[in-house]
């Protein structure tokens, strides 16, 4: 995949580009300590300012008593201070205003959001343990709740993706669409981030397995899906940036291309249906999970 060089008539757009305020979420789990280190690359990358917001489940400690309430508050303000240490010790915020805010509520979710809500952000970033079927249906996902539901577009990293390493090379973006409305609209600032980063960038679509008359034409539809998927891009980068296409089931096929071609971010916008189990949220929290590189969903305005 090519990487895009930067013209300078292309620097206002790319001046836009830029995430000046990160919420990044934390229970000082392994899988919230990864997504944090992501979080705080990109904020030192920008010199952004971080909000890192520890939200605990305060419902067990409210069943058990005031005072387990209050020694659970003293705890959370002990492990703020030792991570704050060990960030600032490990030049983690180097170029970067950091605050940590802890807060305890019942739906952690929910919490997230209405913070995101005041302090309003242009990214939150946050990990998940990737939970699917019945324990998913039981537990719930924080991140999926979030992603679906956030003003901002959401890096959420998986169980699947590795630690970032101390020396980031420009990320290999992978922008799989549907070629629906809000997929299309995410593509411009996806175009942007990747001109902005000289990162390498290429289209995805994921069809149905044809069969019939339609299997026997197979060379026919992949030539029209792939001039439709550069179609989607500006004039002066169509003949640079790969398209691909595949059949068969989208969300494991996205994430095996993502692997095959080592990418190291996936860009998706969302659909703004509202329910949870509606299959394109599906899609996205099944990617989100299984994903060996953080997944990056842009959810159209107005939903």
């Amino acid at each position: 995949m090519p990487a895009f060089a930067v013209s300078s008539a292309q620097s206002e757009v790319i001046a836009r580009v830029g995430f000046k305020k990160i919420l990044i979420a934390t229970d000082y789990s392994a899988f919230s300590n990864k997504a944090m280190h992501y979080g705080l690359a990109i904020a030192r990358s920008y010199h952004s300012k971080v909000n890192l917001v520890s939200v605990v489940s305060s419902v067990g400690f409210a069943l058990v008593g005031p005072e387990a309430m209050t020694e659970a508050v003293r705890l959370g303000i002990d492990e703020a201070n030792v991570l704050r240490k060990k960030l600032l010790d490990g030049g983690f915020l180097q170029g970067v205003s950091a605050e940590i805010d802890i807060e305890y509520c019942t739906d952690v979710a929910k919490k997230l959001l209405e913070v995101s809500h005041k302090w309003e952000p242009d990214l939150i970033v946050l990990g998940t343990h990737g939970r699917t079927g019945l324990k998913k249906f039981w537990m719930g996902s924080v991140a999926e709740k979030v992603f679906r539901s956030s003003s901002c577009p959401v890096l959420t990293v998986g169980p699947a993706v590795a630690w970032p390493s101390a020396h980031q090379e420009p990320p290999k973006i992978l922008f799989p669409t549907d070629f629906s409305p809000e997929s299309v609209r995410a593509l411009d600032g996806c175009i942007a981030f990747a001109e902005a980063k000289g990162s390498a960038l290429m289209l995805l679509h994921v069809a149905p397995k044809p069969f019939g008359e339609a299997a026997a034409d197979l060379k026919r539809i992949i030539t029209g899906i792939e001039a439709r998927l550069r179609g989607l891009l500006p004039r002066r980068i169509a003949n640079m940036v790969p398209v691909r296409v595949e059949f068969g089931d989208v969300h494991s096929t996205i994430c095996s291309v993502a692997e095959e071609e080592r990418c190291s971010l996936i860009v998706m916008g969302l659909h703004g249906e509202k329910g949870l189990l509606e299959g394109r949220w599906e899609h996205a929290y099944q990617i989100v999970s299984a994903a060996n590189c953080p997944v990056l969903t842009v959810r159209p305005i107005g939903y």
